[in-house]
């Protein structure tokens, strides 16, 4: 065989192999016995010299690291800690930090400590903490720090990676069980934010039943839970004293969390007509949008026996209650039920008129009925006409007397602000082929219409309409594809944002029997990175058509201008093309920076942050007179109010007077508005004068804020 063939050289290279392993092991006992023969006299400078000669082998340093922990003086200790230096480039300093734990010179604790600020990592920072609690004899001080550590940083990625460390402490045999317990269940109870939610209940699975009861109360109580459907379950399987009176309670201020948590199965699976009835009975404290919403999760139970508590629906003096007995004889149908139907078709409620008189015209073929419904919805003038429109959608209509009805509405109305009324209601009608009969009204000049055709494909929900929202997470206007990535997470369950290519993508492998989830907003909340816009005050504004209306009053004068200077700035410069804005000033008049939105092109922002350098503070406050100026623009989707006091100045100062003009102006132009209150109690502090500007956030589509001064 040839000194050069392949199979030669590698056997040579096995045979160097071999002999350098033999020289490593051959190294590290002879420094071993070296060091015990001089009685543990090594000095860190002889450990650092030990650790050059064994720079270029990683089995003779890890055997150096584990020598100076068995030896214990101050020089390995020394050394030890030299290499943390390292942190947390390279294993060996994670070899010399679990060296020092078990060294018995050692602060193992402080160590750990010190490394844990310094670590920028999150993986890095939790194997820390789980590393001291595993090793640490005093377990104690270990859970009262993971606690701090967890509130620290409640909310964002390290602080979920930390609470899984709390099952550590779960084991029944665990001392520390009840404590940590009483933890996990405080902030349970405390926690309004859906991710940390979600956590917590999974670490509390570790639990047994016993001990979870606590969250499934929680959970129940608090309509927002995530796991409020299953927590029910529970709840009635075992025979919790008023656990039905608890679901109801919870449930009906919000079906449309109660539905996708759980309640159809709870219906379903519990077996209890009672149940059924507490809801029916309650149909007074449920809004009009979720009548139908009740109707469809009452028929996933077995409720045929109910039939004579629905047929005493029928004469019930509240409206809702007459209509949620027609949606249910919809369903099931009498023959007894004709004259029933025609005297509620005539009833004051335009919604239970509406579906008496489809289901006459839909079961027995009467048209009458529904002729002088059609009447009521025309008459009354336009705003009537179009309030008639939003009832009806918010409820819902279905059946094939309506869809044709939608149909030719659809086709002959031409006014913009009856679209934005008849597109969301034909979103629940299930009209056929309806993917391309929105297609106009997606391309429409108005954005409004736009949106509003976006949110009736979400309403319908079909699978032929994925690819129509997946295409709308695509378009320029910020505020229009946020709604359609959001309605995307609510059919779908999956959180891929503004991307149109990774949803089409996705979409063709969906099956064509595909259902969709219709999840919770909880469950669908927007993920921590993904944001639609720029950022004011730590407010996600999520649009890029964007109106500042912002008070430069007397008041404003010091700290808090200079901080509304900063943000403006920081929003202004994150805004590019296609995104536009521009700035409203108040004091006792109103100061434009352009005559409306303009493009936010770089030497136009440029401009902007020059001429906020020489704003000043001085005035009243004509709050609004900046909010009157926005209005005026066409083409801005979002306006952003900041004060910190009482209106002063200007043609309104009421507070009440200000909500009702907002609402008249905003009837149908549904821009959304965002209202930050600069406080000068801080944050922290209540004001009353920030109630007014939730209350204008809240009636206007948009977010409120206490913004720190």
């Amino acid at each position: 065989m040839a000194p050069g063939h392949p199979h030669r050289q590698q056997q040579r290279r096995r045979a160097t192999s071999a002999r350098r392993a033999g020289f490593c092991l051959m190294w590290i006992l002879c420094t071993a016995n070296a060091v015990q023969a001089q009685n543990r006299t090594w000095d860190i400078g002889r450990w650092e010299d030990a650790w050059r000669s064994a720079a270029s082998s990683p089995t003779r340093r890890t055997l150096l690291i584990h020598a100076a922990q068995r030896v214990g003086t101050k020089g390995s200790l020394g050394f030890l800690r030299s290499l943390l230096r390292r942190w947390p480039r390279d294993d060996d300093a994670w070899d010399a930090l679990e060296a020092i734990i078990y060294h018995p010179l050692a602060d193992a604790k402080s160590t750990i400590l010190t490394l844990y600020e310094k670590t920028p990592g999150i993986a890095e920072k939790v194997d820390l903490i789980d590393l001291l609690i595993r090793e640490s004899k005093a377990r104690t001080e270990s859970l009262a720090l993971l606690e701090e550590q967890i509130r620290r940083h409640l909310g964002d990625p390290l602080g979920s990676a930390l609470l899984r460390l709390l099952t550590l402490f779960l084991d029944e045999d665990d001392p520390l069980r009840a404590k940590a317990t009483t933890f996990l269940t405080d902030l349970y109870g405390e926690s309004e934010n859906p991710v940390v939610q979600g956590d917590i209940w999974r670490v509390a699975r570790h639990l047994p039943a016993d001990d979870r009861m606590p969250f499934w109360v929680a959970a129940v109580e608090d309509q927002d839970r995530l796991h409020a459907g299953e927590a029910a379950l529970e709840l009635l399987r075992r025979g919790t004293p008023g656990a039905e009176d608890l679901v109801v309670d919870a449930w009906i201020v919000d079906l449309a969390r109660a539905e996708a948590s759980g309640m159809r199965r709870v219906l379903s699976a519990s077996g209890r007509p009672s149940l059924v009835v507490k809801l029916a009975k309650r149909i007074e404290d449920v809004p009009w949008a979720d009548v139908r919403r009740l109707f469809d999760i009452m028929q996933a139970s077995e409720i045929e026996k109910l039939n004579p508590f629905f047929f005493s629906l029928l004469s019930d003096p509240e409206p809702k209650a007459k209509a949620l007995a027609v949606l249910f004889f919809r369903s099931h149908p009498r023959a007894d039920l004709v004259k029933h139907l025609e005297r509620l078709a005539r009833d004051e409620s335009l919604v239970t008129a509406t579906w008496a008189a489809l289901t006459l015209a839909d079961s027995t073929g009467r048209q009458r009925p529904w002729e002088r419904v059609r009447g009521r919805i025309r008459s009354g003038g336009f705003d009537l006409h179009w309030t008639k429109l939003r009832r009806l959608a918010d409820a819902g209509v279905a059946g094939a007397t309506a869809r044709m009805w939608l149909t030719e509405s659809l086709e002959r109305h031409k006014d913009w602000r009856l679209l934005t009324a008849l597109l969301p209601l034909a979103g629940t009608a299930s009209l056929d082929d309806f993917g391309r009969r929105m297609e106009p009204f997606l391309a429409h000049r108005r954005w409004q219409v736009r949106l509003a055709a976006i949110e009736a494909l979400i309403k319908d929900g079909r699978r032929q309409v994925l690819p129509q929202l997946a295409r709308a997470t695509g378009f320029d206007h910020y505020r229009l594809a946020r709604v359609a990535a959001d309605g995307l997470a609510y059919l779908t369950g999956k959180r891929f944002g503004v991307a149109p290519k990774v949803w089409a993508a996705w979409i063709e492998t969906l099956p064509q029997n595909w259902v969709p989830l219709r999840l919770p907003p909880a469950l669908h909340a927007r993920a921590a990175n993904e944001r639609y816009g720029p950022m004011f005050y730590g407010l996600d504004l999520r649009s890029n058509r964007i109106v500042f209306v912002c008070d430069i009053s007397g008041s404003m004068n010091g700290g808090k201008l200079e901080t509304l200077k900063v943000e403006l700035r920081r929003a202004i410069s994150s805004l590019s093309p296609p995104g536009s804005y521009n700035v409203l000033l108040f004091s006792g008049g109103v100061t434009s920076f352009f005559g409306g939105i303009r493009p936010a092109t770089p030497s136009r922002k440029k401009g902007t942050i020059e001429r906020l350098r020489d704003v000043r503070a001085d005035g009243g406050t004509n709050l609004w007179g900046g909010i009157e100026r926005a209005f005026k623009d066409k083409e801005a989707d979002t306006i952003v109010v900041l004060t910190d006091g009482q209106p002063s100045a200007g043609r309104i100062t009421q507070t009440s007077e200000i909500l009702k003009a907002v609402r008249e102006r905003n009837r149908y132009r549904r821009l959304q508005i965002h209202s930050l209150f600069v406080s000068s109690l801080g944050i922290d502090g209540v004001d009353p004068s920030a109630d007014f500007m939730r209350r204008l956030a809240d009636q206007n589509e948009g977010q409120f804020k206490l913004a720190a001064p």
